[in-house]
């Protein structure tokens, strides 16, 4: 979708050349879409969205499956982040109503379209959100036997990270250096000299005392975390 349009001129000229084209939407600017791709997505409503989901724009896909239109997160694409549902974000892109599906089902809005908002789409709510976002692995037992030992190395280098996460001022790329030091304090955690639990809380604490917000900091721990667990590396590798 590199060659998406708001500009009613040119979408205009597309319609003359194409007059029975089907409608793409480039997702991560005005909305990304939760796609839920199984028959019956009441459940899975009902769970997240709960009485208020009319609130959010939706629409019914061609292929029986149901697209729930969210604020941009900022996320890119994520395929079965959980079962039957992936997320079109950044970069990505869904079909609209009223384009017509190969098995020659239309797409159609379940209630009224994002555009006829009258103000901008409702974010997602905070247990879709956290679904949605890369979970921290978990310790093994005996990475959680070693990690209750004292490691004077990992512990000096949690502390000197919270440290400097807790001094920076704002704007100051804040979010990304705590990603930086839950990435690196992951490894620690994968090398099972540091515990997940320790870390998070730590990191949470100099969080805020820099000013993020909890559930900003609480998202960004969670991701660094995961990432860094899946290279794990000893206290002597450690920068």
């Amino acid at each position: 979708m590199h060659g998406a349009s708001a500009d009613p001129a040119v979408v205009a000229r597309w319609w003359r050349w194409w007059p029975t084209a089907n409608v793409g939407a480039a997702t991560g600017h005005r909305f990304d879409v939760w796609d839920i791709d199984v028959p019956d997505a009441g459940p899975l409503l009902g769970k997240f969205l709960g009485g208020t989901a009319g609130i959010w724009p939706a629409a019914r896909t061609g292929s029986g499956g149901t697209h729930v239109f969210v604020a941009p997160t900022g996320r890119g694409n994520r395929t079965k982040f959980m079962p039957g549902c992936d997320w079109r974000g950044t970069a990505g892109y869904v079909v609209l109503p009223p384009s017509v599906h190969m098995s020659r089902e239309q797409y159609t809005w379940l209630n009224e379209p994002f555009w006829s908002l009258p103000t901008l789409v409702p974010p997602g709510p905070v247990g879709l959100l956290e679904a949605l976002a890369p979970q921290a692995l978990r310790a093994t037992p005996a990475r959680e036997w070693h990690a209750n030992r004292t490691d004077p190395y990992a512990e000096a280098a949690l502390r000197r990270e919270c440290d400097a996460i807790a001094a920076m001022p704002p704007d100051s790329g804040r979010n990304n250096a705590l990603n930086r030091a839950a990435f690196s304090l992951g490894q620690l955690v994968g090398a099972g000299v540091l515990s997940v639990d320790s870390v998070s809380t730590a990191l949470l604490h100099a969080a805020a005392r820099s000013g993020l917000s909890e559930n900003e900091a609480a998202r960004t721990i969670r991701s660094g975390l995961a990432a860094g667990q899946r290279s794990p590396r000893s206290r002597r590798g450690a920068a």
